[in-house]
């Protein structure tokens, strides 16, 4: 898999390994990956799936964020600015 890609200018700020929860027809399913926080944009990319970023968002379309869990689990929840 190629690496993470910086856009001129860029400065990664933090990254780890995370879930992120697609919808798949009536219900979510989870998908393990990494998630790349820089100066610009937070981004997501599945795990052993080639191709482009799952998500690339600008900081500017996002509003906020929530974080809740239950034990050792913490769901965090990307507030948008943006329709999807």
């Amino acid at each position: 898999m190629a690496k993470f890609q910086l856009n001129p200018g860029e400065t990664r700020i933090g990254s780890g390994m995370m879930s992120i929860y697609l919808k798949q027809g009536l219900s979510k399913k989870p998908f393990q990956g990494n998630i790349y926080i820089t100066n610009q944009r937070a981004c997501f990319k599945i795990s052993k799936m080639p191709g482009a970023l799952d998500m690339d968002l600008l900081l500017e379309n996002i509003k906020g964020f929530s974080v809740s869990g239950v034990a050792i689990f913490t769901q965090v929840t990307i507030h948008r600015n943006c329709p999807i």
